[in-house]
Parts: structure tokens; C-alpha cells; sequence
């Protein structure tokens, strides 16, 4: 597969509802898609298909709404197995977390001697150990982002 992660850029292992990811990212997803469908519609940013039509085999493709859209006569539709998570919705999630890690791994945009810096360095730290810990990021490039901002403390 020559399709790159749409999150971190790396080779892609699987398409996810149609998005390429790498393995890391395609267990963080397929993790946070379980834990939307235990979720009330309105608790949940991501939407799944529900049949437009009443149909008889719900392990057949039919034609299919997203079940979070708040005007459901505007809601996405397309093709696919009653359940499937909606690329529209999955789409917008993944590039949430996509423009999070770029954040993440920014340089800091303080002058590295002001006093406020170090500060900075440890807030932002603690933010890394939190995108590791989610499986955002990876623990190297947690880590050699942490020590490009300390070597300047």
C-alpha cells in the first residue's frame, strides 16, 4: 500500500472507513469508534449509518444517513453496511487529531529567554505525555520534541 496515515504521515497499514491510517493511529480509531458506539448520539462527535429505508438484511449494503447529523433531512448519506461508522464525520475526527499533533510537536513560539519558557517547556511537556498516553503521538517523538525545547532552558 503506497497511501500514506492521514494523521502522522507514515505508511498506511488499512483504510479505516475509507481513511488510510498506520497501525498506531488504526488502533487508536478503531478504539475511540467502540467507545462512540456505546455512547448516546448526542454524546458522541462521530456518526454511523442507519438505513434510509427500512430493509430486511442489515449485513447488506443499502443506502445509509448518518445518525449524528442534528437535521437528519440534511444528513450525510451514502452506501454501505448499517453500522459503518460515516466518513464525513470520521473524516472531520481524524483531521481534528491531525492538526492536534502538528500543535503538538510545534516549536515553542516563546523567545527561549523569557522567563516564562521553562514553564511553557513543562506545560507542553505534560501535553505530550498525555498525546503518548492516547496514542497520538509516539513515545520518540514525544521525547526528541521534549529535549529540542529543553536544550534551550
Amino acid at each position: 500500500m503506497d497511501a500514506k496515515c492521514r494523521v502522522c504521515h507514515r505508511p498506511s497499514v488499512d483504510h479505516l472507513g475509507g481513511i488510510p491510517v498506520c497501525h498506531r493511529h488504526r488502533t487508536m480509531l478503531l478504539e475511540h469508534l467502540q467507545e462512540a458506539r456505546g455512547l448516546e448520539r448526542h454524546q458522541r462527535l462521530l456518526g454511523f449509518g442507519v438505513p434510509l429505508h427500512n430493509v430486511e438484511d442489515l449485513t447488506k449494503e443499502t443506502l445509509l444517513v448518518c445518525d449524528h447529523s442534528s437535521v437528519p433531512s440534511e444528513s450525510h448519506s451514502w452506501s454501505g453496511i448499517p453500522g459503518d461508522a460515516c466518513y464525513w464525520c470520521l473524516t472531520n475526527y481524524v483531521e481534528v487529531y491531525t492538526e492536534q499533533r502538528s500543535r503538538l510537536l510545534a516549536p515553542i513560539e516563546l523567545d527561549d529567554q523569557d522567563e516564562r519558557y521553562a514553564d511553557e517547556v513543562l506545560r507542553r511537556g505534560r501535553q505530550l505525555a498525555n498525546a503518548v498516553g492516547i496514542g497520538l503521538i509516539t513515545p520518540d517523538e514525544a521525547r526528541s520534541t521534549f529535549e529540542r525545547w529543553a536544550a534551550h532552558v
